[in-house]
This record gives structure tokens, C-alpha cells and sequence, in this order.
């Protein structure tokens, strides 16, 4: 990948306009993060309780529970990094525009493009499992429907 930089006076201005609008953005994706950190926790929680709840079902079941619960729990687990990005590029955008630091808002701009690649791929491996996944259960429950 190429590196472009400026070599003539035009240099990339960030505007009042920008600040404004880039600030606003930040404090929703504040927001949205701290929802996220508290989904991972319920679903961390959750994972605990099914895996925990395990024990006082019915033979047979135990193991399919205690595999949803270490699910539940990886699936919590995958969501920090994430938001590790999030907070990060948000403390480095707050510290550009305090300080006007260029390094800082290029920083930003690593972990914005970090984040939207790790959603990327993990869009892309749930629309791969979905495809997969779709025609066995179809399966599996048109061989179960024929079993009763």
C-alpha cells in the first residue's frame, strides 16, 4: 500500500465544523460502548449461569448446556477487543482535538480503520457460518420431523 502525503501548501484542515461533528460522534460511540461493555458482561454472566445450571438438568443435556455456556462466554470474550478500539480511538481523538495533536488524531484513525476491519471479518464468518449452517438444520430437523 502506498503512502500519500501532502506536498504542497494544501494541507488537510480540520475545521470547526469537523471538530463539531467528529465530537458529537464520539460521545455516541462512548455510549455504544459502554452498552457494549455491559452486554459482555450479561453475556459472560449468562454463560456462567447456563454452564452452572447444568448440573440440575436432565441426563443427556449437561454437556449440550455446558457447551452453550462456554459459547456464551467466547462469544463475550470476542467482544473486547473491539471495545479495547473503541475507548482507544476515542481517548485519541479527544486528545487531538485537546491538544491538537496530529499524531494522536492519526492514531484515531488506525484504530477507526482496526475496528471496521475486525466487524468486517466478523461479518463475513457469520454470513459464512449462516450459509453452512442453514442447510443442516433444515436437515436435522426435516430428519427429526420423519423420527416422531
Amino acid at each position: 500500500m502506498e503512502n500519500f502525503e501532502t506536498t504542497n501548501s494544501n494541507e488537510l484542515k480540520v475545521t470547526e465544523t469537523i471538530r463539531e461533528n467528529i465530537t458529537a460522534g464520539m460521545k455516541w460511540a462512548n455510549f455504544l460502548t459502554i452498552l457494549m461493555c455491559i452486554g459482555v458482561c450479561f453475556m459472560i454472566l449468562a454463560g456462567v449461569m447456563i454452564m452452572l445450571g447444568s448440573a440440575v438438568v436432565p441426563a443427556g443435556m449437561p454437556g449440550i448446556m455446558g457447551f452453550m455456556g462456554v459459547f456464551y462466554i467466547l462469544i463475550g470474550a470476542g467482544y473486547i477487543y473491539p471495545i479495547k478500539l473503541s475507548f482507544a480511538g476515542m481517548r485519541n481523538v479527544r486528545d487531538a482535538f485537546d491538544h491538537d495533536s496530529q499524531e494522536d488524531l492519526e492514531e484515531a484513525a488506525i484504530n477507526l480503520r482496526k475496528l471496521l476491519k475486525f466487524i468486517g471479518i466478523l461479518v463475513i464468518v457469520i454470513i459464512v457460518f449462516s450459509i453452512i449452517l442453514t442447510p443442516i438444520m433444515i436437515a436435522a430437523s426435516a430428519l427429526s420431523a420423519a423420527g416422531m
